[in-house]
């Protein structure tokens, strides 16, 4: 297994723990709601498309990125 596909399975696996703890389509840094169009191309995705811009750009402290 590639490390970019550990790397997926591990933010699939947070997915499924956010649908169990009812916080599932919000942004783990903001609270937003993710748009339901950008769940559905990227069910795993952990935060909304503002705060995703700022982690590709290093400009998030997100802690929880491996």
């Amino acid at each position: 297994q590639s490390t970019n596909d550990r790397f997926i399975l591990k933010l699939i696996e947070e997915a499924l723990v956010r649908l169990e703890d009812g916080e599932y389509g919000a942004c783990i840094n903001c609270s937003k709601e993710i748009q339901p169009k950008r769940l559905d191309a990227v069910p795993w995705a952990r935060h909304c498309i503002t705060c995703q811009d700022l982690q590709e750009r290093g400009l998030l402290d997100d802690d929880d990125e491996s």
